[in-house]
């Protein structure tokens, strides 16, 4: 039942169960039963996504993800999927996707979580790749 920790086990939990002793089993369920009577489990705030359902279409996106570039010079991985409404794993694909095709002059710097996305022909983009230079 949603909302309640079940007292239904599952046959991996029965054997789990089992290891231990009757007495242990039957606190576990007292247990259980505490919980219930003095707790209450709700759902966090956060907005629930559907799998599949984008909010804006693929060039909608891209169109703001210009604009926000144009504003602030960069794009990260989290600010683009934010931005967008899409999981961190469909920003993440669409931003490959798009740094591989030419014709949207997007190009990534950094790796991992250190990763941003410019315009190729940007201030900031020439200032990241002389950054590179003197790091190396």
């Amino acid at each position: 039942m949603f909302g309640k920790v079940t007292n239904l086990f599952t046959n991996t939990q029965f054997f789990i169960a089992s290891l231990f002793s009757f007495t242990d089993f039957l606190h576990l369920f007292q247990l259980l039963d505490e919980i219930n009577e003095k707790s209450t489990f709700e759902r966090n705030g956060s907005e629930v996504m559907k799998a599949g359902v984008q909010t804006f279409s693929l060039q909608e996106r891209i169109k703001r993800m210009h604009q926000h570039l144009d504003q602030h010079g960069f794009i990260t991985l989290n600010e683009y999927a934010n931005l967008n409404k899409l999981s961190h794993t469909a920003a993440s694909l669409e931003l490959k996707q798009l740094v591989s095709d030419p014709s949207s002059n997007i190009k990534a710097n950094g790796s991992d979580s250190q990763k941003v996305w410019v315009h190729l022909s940007t201030p900031f983009s020439t200032s990241l790749n002389k950054i590179k230079i003197f790091a190396n």
